[in-house]
């Protein structure tokens, strides 16, 4: 995806109406007795500032939720990217929004596609002349579930990746961390 059509997209999230919002998305059946467990290991355990990184929120038998954080991180209004996934052993399951966008009572559009297995493609942006916001510390931009269906291990990752501000310019993030999503 060409980051001018990145832009395009953070423009229709942006002036999309309120009622294009919504919570997440489908628990895509969440039991499943694949009799496997499943983990994440982040890439960056201790984020810097200006980072987005990936972290386990939690797992509980074969599911995994994976929460994207962005740490320290001034004049946010949306992001952009895509998730890379182990499709040979993973499901997507769902999503939930994070704290990020939301600080100050903000509404949030979030559009999470999942065109290819392996692929998710994912913005988010404040609606409107909602303000930017400032991240102090590690807060969470989304969360995402996923199923792990047999035993294996493998690298979930970042691509297509842009945070903006409220003029859809570029902001510095200094590292995109991933992680391992493992299953045994």
């Amino acid at each position: 995806m060409t980051k001018r059509t990145m832009y395009t997209l953070l423009l229709v999230l942006v002036t999309a109406s309120l009622a294009c919002g919504g919570g997440g998305g489908s628990d895509g059946g969440m039991t499943g007795g694949t009799g496997v467990a499943g983990t994440f290991s982040p890439a960056q355990a201790n984020p810097g500032p200006d980072t987005v990184s990936m972290g386990q929120q939690s797992a509980s038998g074969n599911l995994v939720t994976v929460a994207v954080n962005l740490t320290d991180t001034a004049s946010v209004y949306g992001a952009l990217f895509d998730m890379t996934y182990p499709a040979s052993f993973v499901e997507y399951v769902s999503w939930s929004p994070g704290t990020v966008l939301e600080a100050g009572g903000q509404q949030v559009n979030y559009i999470v596609d999942a065109p290819t297995s392996g692929r998710l493609v994912i913005s988010a942006s404040r609606l409107g002349a909602a303000p930017e916001t400032n991240v102090t510390g590690t807060e969470t931009l989304i969360r995402i579930t996923f199923r792990v269906t047999r035993v294996g291990s493998g690298s979930v990752g970042f691509e297509n990746s842009a945070i903006v501000d409220e003029q859809l310019q570029d902001l510095p993030i200094q590292l995109w961390a991933g992680g391992t999503l493992g299953a045994s």
